[in-house]
């Protein structure tokens, strides 16, 4: 049955007893920057740069306390740095453990700016006086984040009970300061050829994307218009819009009073007995709630191809009966149908315990291959996929190591240990489960990811013929399984392709050696030709001597045909120098 107008009144929970552990928003003057951002940027990161070179002379240095001090100063530095940050921790193949673990609970300090403020955007952007468009409005916001604050109201005339989003001062001004000193730090980064293979232009065209979105409104309420309509058949509740209130700096939406999922977190930490009274008393299954939760994204992954990009637990709202409500569509996302294709099947394939085939879909979606050692790096891939397998089996394990991201972290060493570098695109699906794992990791006990993805495909399967869409029957099955067939199969075609290539380089390898062999001998003669016509200055052993007279008395050319042999000589040796570098270069 589908959602009305509104969240029926049956659903809303009563409140979560969570007021004696909540933190009032702090309240910060916020005025537009005079002083120069890279200043403060170059002594933030210089001072915990030397810090960390201090501490380590000291004895002191730790990488758990290095990871937690660079979360610390990326959170001060604000909104774009956490995006970074967030988008960096899922370099696992670059980043150690600790520091990609610290890096993924980035979230921005609660600082709220003034009411007065947040009443110059209103007005200014609804055209119109306060007063006017609402009935009342908490001056106090309730919840403050990067990019804006939030703000309780009442509509005037309908009475409606409205949430009002308000975007912080400065915020395009600041962002686009940032970004510069963003595009500097790449461009360093490009430099590094230990570091070239990451595709640094993909992960600023990642981040230019994400502000862009976030920054403006209208980006928002078209996602949030469209989830509404896209979640409505999997009966997730997702806010109403006030079309007419909604602009570029401000958005009005049904305030829905749900349990917000953080308030779950922080009663589960302090008050466990007083959680499960309260779940008790709204018909709530914790476990029901986060397979609901993981096969929700699956659908809004595989199915429709445009996902909520920023599933962490503020944006998550508990209801009744074991329902639940989405909020801040400010980040979506969407992959292109090729990727998702190959990401579809090689999840398909985990599903099923096929992790050879898992680890061939995966390849194909990197950008980049190494021109020798991919086969070994496949056989990682396969055992990291089989412990991953293993665990997940396990009664009380713990939930990181085998969540869905546990298992890219897996493979993401392999493929750093190989430089094989995966998508920064396909990063934006791996950000969002590691998002929605802080989540998951409280509301599902001890559940098999393995059997859990198992299960989404038998679901789809059901789905698709409860709607009467043609199942893999007929042709339709004869082309999927054309389509998969020809994918392997260009799977197959690049690995020997790779294997031709391993060869080739070790031919290279033998050719460089031998083009070395002569560069060293032409040196050589080059030094006695010299010698020899340098002979009458210098001291010369008498063998050499001997030797050289024997030359020029079968090649009488002279002292000026000499010298043109010399400079022939020279230009080979430097061609030579050329075509070794050549050779020893690995192209990918």
């Amino acid at each position: 049955m589908p959602w009305k107008d509104t969240c029926p009144q049956r659903l809303i929970p009563t409140p979560i007893p969570v007021e004696r552990f909540r933190k009032p928003v702090v309240i910060q003057d916020f005025r537009k920057r005079f002083s120069s951002r890279k200043v403060e940027f170059v002594v933030k990161f210089g001072g915990y740069l030397l810090g960390g070179i201090w501490r380590g002379i000291r004895g002191k240095k730790t990488p758990e306390d290095e990871a937690v001090r660079l979360r610390m100063l990326f959170e001060s530095m604000g909104a774009l740095w956490i995006k970074v940050g967030q988008l960096i921790s899922l370099r696992s193949d670059v980043l150690s453990q600790p520091m990609c673990e610290e890096l993924s609970k980035l979230q921005f300090q609660s600082v709220g700016f003034p009411w007065v403020q947040a009443k110059t955007t209103i007005e200014s952007d609804l055209k119109r006086p306060i007063a006017e468009v609402f009935e009342s409005i908490d001056e106090m916001p309730m919840a403050a984040a990067s990019i804006c604050q939030v703000h309780r109201a009442k509509l005037r005339g309908s009475g409606a009970d409205v949430i009002v989003k308000v975007q912080r001062p400065y915020v395009e001004e600041d962002l686009a300061r940032d970004l510069h000193i963003l595009e500097i730090l790449i461009g360093i980064f490009k430099g590094i050829g230990a570091l070239r293979y990451l595709r640094w232009d993909s992960l600023l065209w990642e981040v230019k994307q994400i502000l862009l979105e976030e920054v403006d409104y209208r980006f928002e309420a078209s996602n949030q218009r469209r989830m509404r309509k896209m979640l409505h058949k999997q009966m997730v509740y997702v806010p109403k819009l006030f079309d007419h209130l909604c602009t570029k700096r401000v958005l009005v939406m049904e305030f829905v009073p749900g349990g917000l999922m953080s308030d779950y977190l922080e009663l589960y930490r302090n008050d466990p007995p007083k959680l499960r009274e309260w779940l008790a008393e709204n018909n709530i299954d914790h476990n029901k709630v986060g397979e609901r939760l993981f096969l929700c994204f699956f659908r809004q992954l595989m199915e429709d191809n445009f996902f909520h990009a920023d599933l962490h637990p503020g944006n998550i709202l508990l209801l009744k009966n074991s329902r639940f409500c989405l909020i801040d569509f400010g980040s979506a996302g969407s992959t292109e149908a090729n990727l998702l294709r190959v990401y579809t099947m090689s999840l398909n394939a985990l599903g099923e315990g096929d992790f050879r085939r898992a680890v061939d879909y995966t390849t194909l979606m990197c950008e980049e291959l190494p021109s020798t050692g991919l086969e070994e790096a496949k056989n990682e891939m396969v055992r990291a996929y089989r412990e991953w397998s293993a665990k997940a089996a396990l009664d009380g394990v713990d939930y990181h190591e085998k969540s869905i991201a546990a298992a890219g972290t897996a493979s993401g060493r392999v493929m750093g240990k190989y430089k094989i570098a995966a998508s920064w695109q396909f990063l934006k699906i791996s950000r969002t489960w590691v998002t929605l794992d802080s989540s998951l990791a409280y509301l599902l006990d001890d559940s098999n990811f393995v059997k859990l993805i198992h299960k989404y495909f038998k679901d789809r399967q059901k789905r698709q013929r409860t709607e009467k869409k043609k199942g893999p029957t007929g042709l339709d099955a004869i082309l999927g399984g054309l389509g998969e067939m020809v994918l392997l199969q260009g799977g197959n075609l690049r690995r020997q392709t790779q294997r031709f290539s391993e060869v080739a380089g070790k031919a290279a390898s033998v050719a460089a050696i031998s083009f070395t062999g002569m560069r060293h001998a032409l040196m050589v003669l080059m030094i006695l030709l010299l010698i020899g016509e340098l002979r009458a200055e210098i001291p010369v052993p008498g063998l050499v001597v001997s030797l050289l007279e024997m030359v020029e008395r079968r090649w009488p050319i002279g002292t000026t045909g000499w010298f043109a042999v010399l400079a022939v000589m020279v230009f080979v040796w430097f061609r030579l120098g050329r075509i070794v570098r050549g050779l020893l270069t690995r192209e990918v």
